[in-house]
């Protein structure tokens, strides 16, 4: 008998294989077994999500960072959706401290509130200078984050007319010395956003 361990690994090899209903299916029960694991509630909630299921998804990550806070891929998630239900404040609470989970917030805040140019600002210097990483094992890959701000950059500059800036910054490699190379991977959701953000700005 596979061990949980065993089954949430082969639940994210589900999600990553596009494979969502096999994957909410394991996750829906290793988190009946332990609802206290917030690593199995952050993940059930990005499945959730990307099954267009956004009130499911919003409870699971709310659970996910409730327990396991630390973990920023879960305050990330948390306030994108904050921002799709349309809870700003609620997702502006997420932005404190200088990590870049609270700068990709910050600036989908600002381009829900269609302040563009203040969303690009925000990113570019993030996206510069990026902070260090956290590798628990757990935590996002820093690589992982640029390529989310670096979609949402392109978004603004596509918005404020300045598509070539989007083009450009897309273009750019994702590049943090601090990442051990362990850690480094493609992922296929993320690929094709940047790529689908790309055609739009051509």
């Amino acid at each position: 008998m596979d061990t949980d361990e065993q089954l949430f690994n082969q639940a994210v090899a589900f999600q990553r294989a596009g494979q969502k209903a096999e994957a909410h299916a394991i996750l829906t029960d290793l988190n009946r077994k332990n609802p206290n694991n917030g690593y199995v509630w952050g993940t059930l909630g990005i499945v959730e999500s990307s099954l267009g299921r956004i009130a499911e998804a919003l409870e699971a990550m709310k659970n996910a960072y409730a327990l396991d806070p630390a973990t920023e891929i879960w305050k990330q998630e948390l306030g994108m959706l904050l921002v799709v239900v349309g809870d700003l404040d609620g997702a502006e609470s997420l932005t404190r401290g200088p990590s870049l989970s609270s700068a990709i917030i910050k600036a989908k805040v600002l381009e829900a509130k269609g302040k563009y140019s203040e969303a690009v600002d925000i990113l570019e210097a993030v996206i510069s200078d990026p902070p260090p990483g956290i590798y628990d094992g757990r935590a996002l890959p820093v690589e992982s984050q640029l390529s989310v701000a670096k979609m949402l950059y392109a978004q603004c500059c596509r918005r404020l007319g300045e598509p070539l800036k989007g083009i450009y910054m897309l273009s750019r490699p994702n590049v943090v010395p601090s990442t051990p190379p362990h850690m480094l991977g493609e992922t296929l959701l993320q690929n094709c956003g940047l790529l689908f953000e790309r055609g739009h700005c051509f």
